[in-house]
């Protein structure tokens, strides 16, 4: 399985297996938080090239420049289902990461 749909699935599991956040580091294992417990994922390890390309295709020109100056930037994105998710990516002394939460319906308890 490519990378690029490793992280489409892992996102997909935001909606449909009701987990709450989702960690991706360079070079490690994705880990998932679900219950209020974080656990390793069942998924291969992501890269630092994989998460760096998620990062190109979700952020705008003037998000990438801020990303590249500061190390970190926030954005939204909408998955399918209308889910619209937080993404904050960030550089840590291992590589490129990324944390993924989805934001809750303002009608939602």
């Amino acid at each position: 399985m490519s990378e690029e749909f490793l992280i489409e699935n892992l996102l997909c599991s935001l909606i449909t297996d009701n987990v709450s956040d989702i960690f991706l580091n360079a070079e490690q294992v994705p880990h998932l938080r679900s219950g209020g417990v974080v656990v390793e994922a069942d998924s291969a390890v992501i890269s630092a090239e994989a998460i760096n390309d998620f990062r190109k295709r979700v952020v705008n020109d003037k998000l990438e420049q801020l990303y590249l100056e500061s190390g970190s930037v926030d954005c939204a994105v909408v998955l399918e289902g209308n889910q619209r998710c937080r993404l904050n990516f960030f550089d840590t002394e291992k590589g490129p990461a990324v944390a993924v939460r989805p934001i809750k319906d303002g009608n939602t308890i």
